[in-house]
This record gives C-alpha cells, sequence and structure tokens, in this order.
C-alpha cells in the first residue's frame, strides 16, 4: 500500500473502510468493524453515549450528499431502527468540514439518532457531542478483535486488512507533507517560532490565572467562595469546599482550548459548568423534574445534559471574550465578575445541597 501512495489518498482509506463495514461482503468478517467501532465509542467519554449493537441490519455508502452540495465521506445506515454513523474521514487534510451541517441534514432525512465521527491521524477538537477517534486506534481494536472471526473470514481480505493496518501505522506519527513544505521555506520558519513562542507565552498566562494557585489574581476570590482548585490537563475544577458535598460538587471551567483555539463558529470562551458526581448526582436523576425545575428558576444559567456514568455537567454559563486583546489582561476581573457569591451556578448548587439535606 506505501508503494501504490495510497497514503496520500483519503478516499481510498474511506473505500476499505466501506467495504470492511459492509457485514455481507466476501470479506466474511461480518460485523468485526461494526462491533469494533462501537467499542472504542463507548470508551470514549462524550455526551452521546452508544452502546453496542447501535447499529445491526445497516448500509455503508459513500459520499453522501447533503444540504448545499457537501459530502459525506462515509455514512452507515440504519433504516429500518432510523439510526446513523456519519464518519468524516481524514489523513493529512485540516477539518474545515461542517459538521453540523451533516448532523441536521442526517436528522432531517428521518434518521433518529445520529452520532458525528471524525477519523484521524491525530485526534481533533470537538463538540462534546462528536467524537474524535484515531485511526490506529480504531484499527488496534479491529486487530484485537479479529480472532473471534478468524474461523469464518476470508485468508485473502485478512492479509488485505493487516497490510491496511501496517499502512496506517506507518503513517500515524508522520509529518503532514504540506506542513512541512509550509514550515522549511525560509520566509516561514523565524515566523512561526515567533508565534508558537508568543502562543506559550498566552496559554501560560491562562492557566497561571485559571489554576487560582498562589499567584493567581484570582486565589483570593475562590478562596472567598469556599471553594478548591484542582488543576486538570485542559480546564480546572473549583470544587465545593462543603462537608455535605464530599467534593462530589464542583464548578468545572472550560478555557484553555476555548479561548486560544475555539471550533469553527465559535467565538473565544470560558465555559464554565455545575457537576455533580456520585450520590448528589444520583437524587439529582432520581428527581429530575424538581431540579430542573429548580435550575430554570435562575435566568442566566442553562440546563446541560452532558452526562457519564460518574458525572454531570448539570448546568451550563458561558462567559464571551468578545474582546481578546482587552479582555485577556483583565481576565480575573472578568471570571471574578461571573464566579461569586451572586453567581447563579453557585447558588443553584448550594440550593440542591439545601434539598438534598432535607431528605
Amino acid at each position: 500500500m506505501d508503494i501504490t501512495g495510497i497514503k496520500h489518498h483519503e478516499n481510498m482509506w474511506s473505500d476499505i473502510y466501506s467495504f470492511f463495514f459492509c457485514v455481507n461482503e466476501e470479506h466474511h468478517m461480518k460485523d468485526l468493524f461494526i462491533r469494533s467501532l462501537e467499542h472504542v465509542l463507548k470508551r470514549s467519554k462524550r455526551s452521546h453515549q452508544i452502546e453496542i449493537g447501535f447499529l445491526n441490519d445497516f448500509k455503508a455508502e459513500r459520499e453522501h450528499t447533503v444540504t448545499g452540495q457537501q459530502r459525506i465521506d462515509l455514512l452507515l445506515k440504519d433504516d429500518i431502527n432510523h439510526r446513523a454513523i456519519i464518519i468524516e474521514n481524514k489523513v493529512y487534510h485540516t477539518l474545515e468540514n461542517n459538521l453540523d451541517n451533516y448532523y441536521e441534514s442526517i436528522k432531517k432525512e428521518g434518521y433518529r439518532d445520529v452520532i458525528v465521527i471524525v477519523l484521524g491521524l491525530t485526534k481533533y477538537r470537538l463538540k462534546p457531542d462528536y467524537y474524535s477517534i484515531t485511526h490506529i486506534g480504531f484499527l488496534d481494536e479491529v486487530i484485537n478483535n479479529l480472532p473471534k472471526y478468524m474461523h469464518d473470514a476470508n485468508p485473502k481480505y485478512i492479509y488485505l486488512l493487516q497490510e491496511f493496518y501496517k499502512n496506517i501505522k506507518n503513517h500515524t506519527n508522520m509529518i503532514d507533507p504540506i506542513e512541512l513544505d509550509f514550515f522549511c521555506k525560509n520566509e516561514n520558519q523565524e515566523k512561526i517560532i515567533k508565534i508558537h513562542d508568543i502562543y506559550s507565552h498566552i496559554k501560560n498566562y491562562l492557566i497561571k490565572v485559571m489554576e487560582a494557585g498562589k499567584d493567581s489574581p484570582l486565589k483570593n476570590q475562590i478562596e472567598s467562595l469556599n471553594l478548591k482548585p484542582k488543576q486538570e490537563r485542559d480546564y480546572v475544577k473549583y470544587i465545593f469546599n462543603d462537608k455535605r458535598a464530599k467534593d462530589n460538587m464542583m464548578l468545572t471551567v472550560f478555557y484553555k482550548n476555548n479561548i486560544l483555539r475555539p471550533t469553527n463558529g465559535e467565538f473565544p470562551h470560558i465555559h464554565v459548568v455545575l457537576e455533580i458526581q456520585g450520590r448528589i448526582k444520583q437524587i439529582v436523576e432520581e428527581n429530575y423534574e424538581h431540579y430542573i425545575s429548580l435550575l430554570k428558576s435562575y435566568q442566566d444559567i442553562q440546563p446541560n445534559e452532558t452526562k457519564d456514568t460518574n458525572w454531570w455537567h448539570f448546568a451550563s454559563l458561558i462567559i464571551p471574550l468578545t474582546d481578546l486583546e482587552n479582555d485577556l489582561p483583565k481576565l480575573a476581573d472578568i471570571v471574578s465578575s461571573k464566579i461569586n457569591k451572586d453567581s447563579s451556578l453557585l447558588r443553584l448548587g448550594y440550593a440542591i445541597l439545601d434539598e438534598i439535606q432535607k431528605e
């Protein structure tokens, strides 16, 4: 496959995927690919939780046309149960596709349950409803599950699958040749390095402020609200320092990528959620209507159904940064104006604790 240059052609990779996804094709590997995909998705912590067997009686369609004459690389569709999986295949190209258009178009076609996946050499930052998985991560799962299908599988296509797997491994860690060419042009290198230094400096500034550590101008504000800051990789948690909460309630603040790398169509912003876990999550779920009604009594926050088995982002607040040049130097003041004793998220959190205490 390396010799044929297949590594440069997303369409060829998509054709191979389409062939192996078809359960009745002559490869005789049956549902190896769809079940492997479902297992990978199930392990992903996204808002849409998929179950094994999500697709059973389905067809694989290449280049499905949607609104605006855009084309979906690979569409797996179950016309009986009205379910579909959209797969956007990326090899070395940047992600400029309108995934929202894909999703809305397929929903309008009558598919009630639609999953959107970007399959790439690296992971992409997507909306919580969409999945980003890597080619190698998916094919690792396929190869891991292959022994269960070996008895009926056509040896010729086992060999083809193994060669495809090798091809993907060969190019998972390669540099995009277009990006490399751009970098190596003499007039670009110095500018890129300078921009990278500036980017790193701004990112470190954001981290220093938002983590509310000893040198952060937010430190006193967060501590005065009886919150304990806890650093995470791309966000920070301000945990309710209330014995009733037992570390199961927090303000989770997503800021880094939302400011520095907002997705297509979004403005730079900070996303603050009231996250609940453990027993608190269980009680709220069991009394859903009551607690949603309580949430809706606050005007400036929204319900949020993003959840996992262990956590729930129950309510959301967006802090827009419409003028970065002016907003970033006073970031601590902007955050303090939204996360304070009058904050709806904070008041809602304590209202939930009060309600639970009554039970």
